[in-house]
């Protein structure tokens, strides 16, 4: 779909993306630029994000944890919000201990360091 500037600057919208987003004359448009181009959004109906459930807010925390304390902060964080994790049968809790402590992970990243050097700045 082509949008079309006037001299003036201003832009005419075609009648098809009007009647979808549905503006009519007059109304506010409101838009963002982006890197990439623009993403207009209608003032009059806001773009509603997702709202997660419990369930995936401790889902998509607990698979990012790193370490076992950062899965402990998380359930402690999630328990604060009355969320037990253990009560959602797609939450592997055993899942925890898989991971490195904080202290074996900082050991691995120091043996990775050691092992393969970045070339120091200005070097």
């Amino acid at each position: 779909m082509t949008l079309t500037m006037a001299k003036d600057g201003s832009i005419i919208i075609p009648l098809e993306a009007r009647k979808k987003l549905g503006l009519e004359n007059g109304g506010d448009l409101e838009f963002y630029v982006t890197a990439n181009g623009f993403l207009a959004i209608n003032d009059d109906a806001p773009f509603e994000g997702e709202i997660y459930t419990p369930e995936r807010k401790a889902e998509l925390l607990l698979n990012n944890a790193m370490t076992q304390e950062e899965w402990d902060e998380i359930v402690a964080i999630l328990a604060t919000e009355g969320i037990d994790p253990r009560q959602f049968p797609s939450i592997d809790m055993e899942a925890r201990n898989t991971l490195p402590s904080d202290a074996d992970r900082e050991a691995r990243i120091e043996r990775a360091r050691a092992q393969h050097p970045w070339p120091q700045q200005g070097a």
